[in-house]
């Protein structure tokens, strides 16, 4: 298989946890770091991508811990706000069958961290940094060899 014929479809993750815009911000962080996962995508009750959430975007909703609120009281405002508040709803997203090197072109250029994979409006994947880089890496592992034999090889 060549680069041309990479497809989204080829590398992306197809098990997508996601969050509805209803779900509680403390609820989305802890998805978060129990999977290791730095976006969820939100998504409707009839499965449409309408945003996606990131750690960054969690982070700028945190409430100081400088404010003069208890554990209890923090804990309550921020459960109070749903997903919906912070989410970015305005995301670019690729077809599965786009080609898998416009999706990294996409990503280095715009410094996404992952693209949500759609087709006919509902989500079916993600393609992230760490799915390019398995790419990469298992790449790299296939011209290695052929690498350091050419730099051992004496020049005529």
């Amino acid at each position: 298989m060549t680069n041309n014929e990479i497809r989204v479809a080829d590398l992306m993750t197809r098990a997508v946890y996601t969050v509805t815009p209803t779900q509680s911000l403390p609820l989305a962080e802890s998805l978060m770091r129990r999977l290791r996962v730095r976006h969820l995508p939100v998504v409707a009750s009839d499965g449409r991508l309408v945003g996606i959430v990131s750690e960054r975007d969690l982070l700028s909703a945190k409430i100081s811990a400088l404010a003069p609120l208890s554990d209890e009281e923090r804990s309550t405002i921020q459960l109070a706000v749903p997903v919906s508040r912070v989410m970015e709803p305005n995301v670019w997203t690729i077809a599965p069958g786009a080609l898998a090197v416009s999706a990294a072109r996409i990503m280095r250029e715009h410094r996404f961290g992952c693209l949500p994979v759609v087709e006919r409006g509902r989500l079916v994947g993600v393609l992230s940094e760490t799915d390019l880089l398995s790419l990469v890496t298992d790449a790299l592992a296939l011209t290695r060899p052929v690498r350091a034999e050419r730099e051992r090889s004496p020049t005529i």
